[in-house]
C-alpha cells in the first residue's frame, strides 16, 4: 500500500505534464479532473485516495506551473483542491482529519500515514522497557498505547466497498506509470519556463 501511495503521485504529475502538449488549457483540465477524482474519493470515505492525489498535485513539478494554477484557482475546482488540503493538514496533530473521520460512516479508508506517524512518535517517544525496584520490566504503557492506534486501523478492515470492478478503469489504473523526479521538473520547465 505505501509503494502505490508513493507511485499513484508520480503517475499524476507524469500524466500531467506528458499527456498535454504542453498547452495550459489541457493541463487545467488533467488537474480539475484529478480534483474531481480527489472529492470522489472523499464522498467514499478514501482518505488514502485524496491525501495520493493532493500529494501529487503538489509536487514541485506541477505546484510551480503557475499560469496553470492561476486558471484552476479561478475555478469550483480551485476551491474543492482547498478544501481537501486543508482537511489533510498534518497541523495540530491531524485535528481536523480526525475529527473528520469520527464523524464517518464506514466504510472508510483512513490515511494510513497519520496512524504510522503516531506510531513513530510511541516508539520513539517510550522506552521499551522501565524499571521498577532494579527489575527491567515490558512498558505496558507504550504497548497499550500502540495497541489503541492498531486498533482504530483494525476498525476500519470491518466493512468492505461493495464495488463493481469496471475492467478498463483497473487497467488504467495498473498500467499508470510515473516519471522521476529529475524527469518531471525538466517537463514541467519546458511547459512553463522560468521567469
Amino acid at each position: 500500500m505505501i509503494k502505490r501511495s508513493n507511485e499513484l503521485p508520480h503517475a499524476i504529475a507524469t500524466q500531467i505534464l506528458t499527456d498535454t502538449d504542453l498547452k495550459i488549457r489541457v493541463r487545467v483540465k488533467v488537474i480539475r479532473l484529478w480534483i474531481a477524482v480527489a472529492q470522489e474519493c472523499r464522498n467514499l470515505n478514501n482518505f488514502n485516495g485524496v491525501m495520493e492525489i493532493i500529494a501529487g498535485l503538489q509536487m514541485a513539478c506541477i505546484y510551480r506551473l503557475k499560469k496553470t494554477w492561476e486558471q484552476v484557482l479561478k475555478t469550483k475546482s480551485g476551491e474543492t483542491f482547498h478544501e481537501l488540503k486543508e482537511l489533510l493538514k498534518a497541523t495540530q496533530n491531524w485535528k481536523r482529519y480526525r475529527e473528520e473521520l469520527k464523524r464517518c460512516n464506514p466504510p472508510v479508508i483512513p490515511y494510513l500515514g497519520m496512524y504510522l506517524t503516531d506510531l513513530t512518535f510511541i516508539d520513539d517517544g517510550h522506552k521499551d522497557t522501565t524499571v521498577n525496584e532494579g527489575i527491567e520490566l515490558v512498558n505496558f504503557t507504550k504497548r497499550r498505547q500502540e495497541s489503541v492506534v492498531i486498533r482504530e486501523i483494525q476498525q476500519y478492515q470491518q466493512m468492505a466497498y461493495h464495488f463493481v470492478t469496471v475492467p478498463d478503469i483497473r487497467a488504467y489504473f495498473e498500467q499508470m506509470r510515473g516519471l522521476g523526479e529529475e524527469e518531471l521538473f525538466r517537463l514541467s520547465l519546458e511547459a512553463e519556463p522560468r521567469e
